[in-house]
């Protein structure tokens, strides 16, 4: 006020001392619990969140080029529910290009109170994503003008597909359902990286996870116990995710690890409160194909979040052919476990490139590598490698074989292949046999 008052007498007719006072009581406002009060009430509509939940003390600076990918990944989840409902609505219009008998017929078995109850619950699963954007507009200090100026692409605006994938990686990851498809990748790779690190030397071992997805596989290698029951045996944990947009839904797992016991109401009211810990999805309602009744089509999954991020654990937004992770001269053992992954590739000399380099870091490195998962290339791969010319190339470039339990290697039956992203209530489901090894560098 006094700045403005000098100002003022200075400049007394021009815009001069308003535009300065403005800008200071925004930039003052921005470091108080003014701000965050008004953040979160912008947001209500959005959310259901309990606000005890959002731990603003601890903010993460990001660079710009994150923070406009997280912004997308924020908008993209906001939109979800109408780009659902859109689809869900062509499904009505189409309906109604048959002849008023067939609309009937249809009705009697009750088609559109399906539909009605698809969109219900597109609703629900919106309630769930916007605490994801929440938690990301937070955690990250982003900014109404931050959100205002990133625009969506026409491109962008129509990949609704990557939130309904995130929200079917969901009950795979986080939810009862994982036992069908993770138990065996999980064994496969615990098994080979208790065979390679010696007990001694688990606080000694760096671990990396590129194309961690929502994170399971990662987080159960950082809550591996030593042979003496102790937990978060190894030194470090890296998740290293490409996509935005499942980084922010791994990273929502986790609940913040400190939380007021109390929160003021609207009305001025001391209440406490109870994070929500735990959600209701629906991740099969995105397609009427392929379902043997309404009810299974329709069916829930409880996501419940983890309380605390295990300590050796780190998640990170980055490209796996660059990520450098910090300290790693400092560990003795360098693991590699790609899940899933090597067949993402759009140069798979790229993602062999980069393994190499993070296991040979120093002379006194010793480099592994466990790879678990199908070869089904995207669109646009440069080159698309089969089994055999796989095993060939890993020793051409310095990989010693120490495990190969690929599929080719037993009896070709359906009892060894894995399903992914499956819905087993379906009468369309996705199985892979899938090729699994542990390697160990030439160097060590």
């Amino acid at each position: 006020l006094l700045l403005y008052a000098a100002l003022l007498s200075y400049f007394p007719h021009s815009k001069l001392p308003l535009i300065v006072f403005v800008v200071g009581m925004a930039a003052s406002v921005r470091k108080t619990s003014l701000y965050e009060g008004l953040l979160t009430s912008s947001y209500r509509r959005l959310s259901t969140w309990n606000i005890q939940s959002l731990n603003t003390e601890s903010t993460h600076i990001v660079d710009d080029d994150d923070k406009e990918d997280l912004i997308v990944a924020v908008k993209t989840l906001q939109n979800y529910q109408n780009k659902s409902k859109a689809w869900n609505q062509r499904r009505r219009d189409l309906y109604r290009l048959m002849t008023w008998k067939q609309q009937k017929l249809a009705a009697d078995v009750g088609y559109n109170v399906k539909l009605d109850r698809v969109d219900k619950l597109i609703a629900a699963n919106q309630n769930f994503l916007n605490d994801i954007a929440l938690n990301t507009i937070l955690k990250h200090g982003l900014t109404y003008m931050d959100l205002q100026s990133v625009k969506l692409s026409s491109h962008q605006q129509n990949e609704n597909y990557r939130v309904v994938e995130s929200l079917g990686h969901f009950p795979r990851d986080w939810s009862a359902d994982s036992v069908r498809e993770l138990p065996e990748l999980l064994a496969y790779i615990k098994s080979n990286i208790l065979s390679v690190i010696p007990d001694e030397e688990r606080a000694q071992t760096c671990i990396i996870v590129p194309g961690s997805g929502l994170g399971r596989v990662a987080h159960e290698l950082a809550i591996m116990p030593d042979s003496k029951g102790n937990m978060n045996a190894f030194g470090k944990v890296h998740a290293v995710e490409f996509s935005p947009l499942m980084h922010v839904c791994n990273d929502f797992m986790y609940m913040n690890e400190t939380e007021p016991e109390e929160q003021t109401s609207d009305d001025g009211e001391k209440k406490k409160f109870k994070s929500k810990d735990a959600y209701e999805i629906f991740a099969h309602i995105h397609t009427h194909s392929n379902h043997t009744s309404t009810e299974n089509q329709l069916r829930t999954s409880t996501i419940e979040r983890i309380r605390h991020k295990p300590t050796n654990l780190e998640l990170h937004l980055a490209d796996f052919i660059n990520f450098e992770p910090e300290n790693l001269a400092e560990y003795k053992n360098v693991v590699i476990v790609s899940c899933f992954f090597i067949d993402t590739a759009q140069n798979l000399f790229q993602y062999l490139d980069a393994m190499t380099r993070l296991t040979t870091h120093t002379k006194q490195t010793k480099g592994f590598w466990i790879n678990v998962g199908p070869l089904k290339y995207g669109t646009a791969a440069q080159v698309e490698f089969n089994l055999e010319e796989l095993r060939e190339i890993r020793k051409k470039i310095g990989w010693v074989e120490l495990d190969d339990s690929s599929y080719d290697k037993g009896p070709n039956d359906r009892e060894r292949l894995v399903p992914y992203l499956t819905n087993t209530l379906g009468l369309w489901q996705g199985y892979y046999g899938l090729v699994k090894w542990c390697c160990s560098r030439t160097e060590n």
